[in-house]
């Protein structure tokens, strides 16, 4: 039977944890492209797309492509502006970057991202989904409605293969440039022609190439390009609650640990076993329950 004063306690926190979900639920969107900034800055992508509209991953597939070169890179978001442009709402930001490579940089002022400061200027438009509204990101040169993150196929020797991308469907177009086995690319999976492929990637001199390539080259093709895992995938309301429910499992653990020990040397081993997973289980909720609600970065 709970205790009357337990009891009281329990219900307290529910209802205090419940009033900051409510509260942070309704903040605007400016929080949403704060998360995304955060979670690129502690290398977490697949995590960042949580706030990206789905239509964009492979948009952003190439932005990480350019972030792999630029591995001390940090951004702040500096200004927010909630502007409406042919009476559709958005929000204008200025982002400041820190440790850019020329690579970066290079690209970004090719993207015409970058202001005379050097600081990220872009319009974001808010995007309706069944998961909520998500942010528009074009700070990639790509366009297509089947688009699928591909790989080149590995030779069965192990040995390197270099396979061109072309301007056009056939050999006879010229090379735009060269990828090699193992390399990533996204390619456009619809196509009258069944030898090549619509691609895109970016070049060493940070253009985006937009061309061709046979298809017996890609393998592995995933229409998913960003896996969340179990806990980046849970709803903050849906975190609290399993928290609270872990929260609760230490009350039983002296019973279970008692019949566990009985067993002898695999009831120990069980029960070690079982403490390091409450363990990581509550680090895990409790990272993704205050990264939403405070936009606090805890280590994987």
């Amino acid at each position: 039977m709970v205790k009357p004063r337990f009891r009281t306690y329990l219900l307290n926190v529910i209802l205090l944890i419940t009033s900051v979900v409510f509260v942070s639920s309704c903040t605007e969107d400016g929080r949403k492209i704060q998360k995304f900034i955060s979670r690129v800055n502690a290398g977490e992508i697949n995590a960042a797309s949580k706030y990206i509209y789905p239509g964009d991953y492979a948009k952003l597939q190439l932005y990480k492509e350019i972030l792999n070169k630029t591995p001390n890179l940090y951004m702040k978001m500096v200004d927010k502006e909630n502007i409406t442009i042919n009476g559709v709402e958005a929000i204008k930001v200025r982002i400041e970057i820190r440790n850019p490579s020329q690579y970066y940089l290079n690209y970004m002022t090719r993207m015409d991202k970058l202001d005379h400061t050097g600081h990220i200027v872009d319009t974001i438009y808010m995007r309706e989904t069944v998961k909520g509204p998500k942010m528009s990101f074009n700070w990639a040169s790509i366009k297509g409605e089947n688009l699928e993150l591909a790989t080149i196929t590995e030779t069965s020797s192990g040995q390197e293969k270099k396979v061109n991308i072309r301007s056009g469907k056939g050999t006879d177009y010229p090379v735009l440039y060269q990828v090699k086995s193992g390399d990533k690319l996204v390619i456009d999976s619809y196509s009258e022609n069944p030898k090549w492929v619509h691609c895109f990637t970016v070049d060493d001199v940070c253009n985006t190439i937009d061309g061709y390539i046979i298809r017996s080259a890609v393998s592995s093709v995933d229409s998913e390009f960003f896996p969340l895992g179990i806990f980046d995938s849970l709803g903050l309301f849906l975190s609290v609650v399993i928290l609270l429910i872990v929260g609760v499992l230490p009350f039983g653990l002296m019973m279970i640990a008692d019949a566990l020990t009985g067993r002898g040397c695999m009831g120990y081993i069980i029960l070690v076993g079982l403490i390091f997973g409450l363990i990581y289980i509550f680090y895990q909720l409790l990272e993704n329950i205050l990264f939403e609600l405070f936009i606090i970065n805890l280590p994987y």
